[in-house]
């Protein structure tokens, strides 16, 4: 049994009596697991479980943990936290397990907050400030934004070269969605992007900071986006 299957088996329970909670938190719509990264994920699990602590880690760290991989979030918490191939250091754990613990998931949030209750004052003090460095980078939010500005660069070249995001007489090839109609091809981007922006606002509400530009820049977009939108009505 691997490090996922036994921190999963062993909060089974927990996450059993928190469904009914988790049923209304709207699932991520982030970037689409192709089976490259679930190989690396397959990888990186073995070599966590043979004691390869150090290419583990950076492969946590540098490749699934931007992606918003949130186990992967918490296993680079999980490492500070014991020591597996970097320092001891709990204070770098919590901010890790705070940003590997934002979507609820009941077993993360668990971890999460029986570290906090081990720590002092100023400890908690010093996560905050990790924290706020780790959300700027790695928060479902931040990434969330890249992806909505790259979907709208796609629906925006398609306008741009003249044509539209519905016209049915073009084909695009997809590696992820194989041969499709130009009409297809551009509901589906089209579909994502309403998702990818509906739970946005959503994160605005539940996690609402001062002064975080990532609101703002959350209504440009969506000016933009009608503004696209009444670009694509008139070629129609």
């Amino acid at each position: 049994m691997n490090i996922r299957q036994s921190i999963a088996f062993g909060l089974i329970a927990l996450m059993i009596a928190s469904v009914a909670s988790s049923q209304s938190y709207p699932s991520f719509p982030g970037e689409e697991t192709d089976q490259r990264t679930l190989r690396t994920q397959e990888r990186v699990d073995e070599l966590f479980d043979s004691g390869a602590y150090d290419r583990a880690y950076r492969i946590y760290r540098r490749d699934l943990a931007p992606r918003g991989d949130k186990y992967a979030q918490y296993m680079v918490g999980y490492m500070h936290l014991t020591g597996a191939g970097v320092p001891q250091e709990p204070v770098v754990a919590l901010a890790w397990y705070r940003i590997a613990a934002e979507r609820g998931e009941p077993s993360v949030s668990l971890a999460r907050d029986k570290l906090e209750k081990t720590l002092t004052a100023s400890q908690i003090a010093a996560a905050d400030v990790l924290f706020a460095d780790l959300r700027n980078e790695l928060s479902d939010r931040v990434l969330l934004l890249k992806l909505v500005r790259h979907d709208l660069a796609i629906l925006r070249s398609s306008v741009s070269a003249g044509g539209s995001p519905g016209a049915v007489n073009m084909t695009v090839i997809d590696r992820r969605y194989g041969v499709a109609s130009g009409a297809y091809y551009y509901q589906i981007i089209q579909k994502r992007l309403d998702r990818r922006l509906t739970y946005l606002k959503g994160q605005v509400k539940v996690v609402d900071i001062e002064g975080d530009p990532h609101t703002k820049e959350l209504g440009e977009i969506e000016l933009e986006i009608k503004k696209l939108a009444a670009e694509i009505n008139k070629q129609q």
